[in-house]
This record gives structure tokens, sequence and C-alpha cells, in this order.
């Protein structure tokens, strides 16, 4: 015999009623003996450590691919929330023009991302004590004046 599990679901912050009873019944026709739903950002904050139902804000930031979501969570609810259009894919293209533009550098869209990721996570990671470090990480490309790596 299977155990009916509890869920708890990730729904985007704006999910209407509608949309919020059709996971719901979708849920509990999988076998769910309970659904809980939780909007992305209070799980995102949750899932970084945050403390999500303190009086003190947190800025939880979701970049994907084609838009960024800023949502402001406090006190165990979303505060306020809004959704740009520039995405990861605009921060891969700004990351090469500058390094074409700064370093004479020529890079493809892979080392622009991986240039995203390790400075993302490199400053995720820093606890106020090493905030001052300036180390950055080493990428490779083709010079732009005689297309040598």
């Amino acid at each position: 015999r299977l155990l009916r599990p509890r869920m708890i679901v990730a729904i985007p912050h704006e999910a209407s009623d509608m949309e919020r009873r059709a996971i719901r019944d979708s849920c509990e026709s999988a076998g769910a003996r309970e659904v809980h739903l939780v909007p992305k950002p209070l799980a995102a904050g949750h899932g970084a450590g945050l403390s999500t139902g303190s009086h003190a804000g947190h800025l939880v930031v979701d970049l994907g691919a084609g838009s960024t979501a800023l949502s402001l969570v406090a006190m165990g609810r979303v505060v306020a929330s809004r959704v740009l259009e520039e995405g990861g894919r605009f921060i891969d293209a700004s990351i090469t023009r500058w390094m074409q533009r700064e370093h004479a550098l020529l890079i493809g869209r892979s080392t622009a991302e991986s240039v995203k990721h390790t400075v993302g996570s490199q400053f995720a990671r820093r606890t106020p004590s090493h905030r001052s470090s300036r180390a950055m990480p080493s990428h490779r490309g083709s010079s732009c004046g005689h297309g040598h790596p």
C-alpha cells in the first residue's frame, strides 16, 4: 500500500485563484492527501536560507533566460513584486560587449554565461569580512586585434 504524500508546490506569485485551484486539483488527483501552495519567491528565499518570516525585507531575484523577477519578501509573504524583460541572455550579451570594449577580447555565449555564473556565485558566497575582495575569475577568448587566444 502506498502512502498518500503531503505536497508543497512552488507556484508563481501572481497565480490566479483558478490556476491555484487547478494546481491543487492536479496534486490531489495524483494522490496527495495535503497540498500546500507556496509562492516561488518565498520558496526561493527559504531555500537560500533567508528568514522570510522576519520583519526585515529580503530582495529575492529570479534570473531567468528571458526575464528577471524581483520580489520583496517580509513577514512571511511577498510584499512587492516586479518582472523585468531583461534576463540571463541580456546579461550574457552585455558581458560579451564589455569584454570586447574593455579588454579587446572576443568571447562566445557559453564563456559569457560561465563568467556570469562564476561572478554571481562568488558574490553570493562572500561573507561580510570577504566583501572587499576583488579577485575576479580568469576566462579565455580571442584577441580582437590579431584573433589569437
